[in-house]
């Protein structure tokens, strides 16, 4: 923040906060927390009185003191305020009561309901969301949204654990102990450090960066294959693509994979939709992939429409991608250039060439491009 300060950058318009550090995302944990463990203290200060209940600091304060006096917990102080002779008006002592009740209910619900469920009844409830209805100015739109991705993330962690069959770790107290796992990880960074973060969709919610990578941009895994036969899910997907790319503060990249080796076989793969959705005005294009050639600096440039074709021997580096023969096709391999250069160590053996017993016009010493390992040289052929 103080970095952010210097460089006079507002810092709650810069957005520095990590997800889980922003105020109206700690109020709605702290509710979560008093209803697994109602003798969190900190929890219990944090939202006694949030939203506004009429519960001031005075009586706060009395809370506070017994609990001290007597070693125990402000939750039993606030359970039981007759035992312990809290000195406070009737009022003060109804809303109190109404407080305990409303979080006796949420505990009733911690061991039968699940983390989302029990999440969206407490924010409906304690009424946190009506905070940010009275003035609709985009600070607040923007702590309803983040109430809602919390929302989401605790549906995405049922369904996950679901998925897993670990129909037993849907609860609260699971939910929360992830939550303290990445809060933790928050904690622990350090901004001033260069560093390259590897994270999920989901984990990225609330962050933002200067340049952010988005892959595997293909049909059948963003949008995944499920999502394929439900609208619903399709526009989650969809959601999901726009929370990736406004991660982004001024660069964002977005790969494909023309073929991908998924489930013990090389699959080709198409463009995800959700690249034809965008505004053509905004996207800058890559040229086709270019092919490195050890030994030079030179890139061969393919085009996309290229032929698959067997390449003859040839002597210089600079006239790479000049010498062509009849197209070949070959299932799985795409004949290139072959290289016979002595400053080179591509060629690791003369290039003399055999006759093929097959059919693919490919001969020994031919380089070739395989779809799943690449580029290699054809040491021996063996039958058809």
């Amino acid at each position: 923040e103080e970095a952010l300060r210097k460089r006079n950058i507002p810092y709650r318009i810069y957005g520095g906060l990590s997800f889980y550090q922003r105020k109206e995302i700690k109020d709605v944990i702290a509710y979560c927390r008093l209803s697994v463990n109602p003798h969190d203290e900190e929890a219990f200060k944090r939202v006694v009185n949030y939203p506004t209940r009429g519960l001031g600091q005075t009586s706060i304060s009395k809370i506070i003191r017994l609990a001290n006096e007597h070693n125990v917990s402000l939750w039993e102080i606030a359970n039981n305020p007759a035992n312990y002779q809290l000195d406070v008006n009737k009022g003060t002592l109804n809303k109190l009561a109404t407080f305990v009740t409303m979080i006796n209910g949420f505990i009733a619900d911690v061991e039968q309901t699940d983390a989302e469920k029990l999440m969206t009844r407490i924010i409906h409830e304690t009424g946190i969301m009506n905070e940010f209805k009275h003035e609709r100015t985009p600070e607040n739109l923007s702590k309803e949204e983040n109430i809602q991705e919390l929302i989401n993330g605790a549906h995405e962690f049922v369904s996950t654990r679901l998925e897993e069959d670990n129909e037993n770790l849907i609860y609260m107290p699971d939910f929360l102990q992830e939550v303290s796992l990445i809060s933790d990880l928050d904690e622990s960074d350090d901004d001033e450090t260069k560093k390259v973060t590897l994270m999920t969709i989901h984990a990225a919610k609330g962050l933002e960066f200067p340049c952010v990578f988005i892959v595997g941009l293909e049909e059948g895994l963003f949008p995944n294959d499920m999502a394929k036969f439900n609208i619903r899910e399709m526009e989650e997907e969809r959601r999901l693509f726009y929370v990736a790319i406004t991660r982004a503060e001024q660069y964002c990249f977005i790969t494909n994979a023309k073929s991908r080796f998924r489930y013990g076989k090389t699959e080709f793969s198409n463009e995800s939709r959700f690249l034809s959705e965008l505004d053509k005005k905004f996207i800058v294009k890559e040229q086709e992939k270019k092919i490195y050639s050890s030994g030079t600096s030179r890139f061969e440039s393919r085009d996309e429409n290229r032929v698959w074709r067997s390449m003859t021997s040839i002597h210089d580096m600079d006239n790479i991608g000049t010498t062509t023969s009849h197209p070949t096709k070959v299932t799985g391999l795409k004949p290139l250039n072959t290289v016979n250069s002595k400053t080179n160590h591509i060629t690791s053996s003369p290039t003399t060439t055999h006759p093929s017993t097959n059919n693919t016009s490919l001969s020994e010493g031919n380089y070739i491009e395989h779809e799943r390992f690449g580029i290699g040289q054809v040491i021996k052929i063996e039958g058809s």
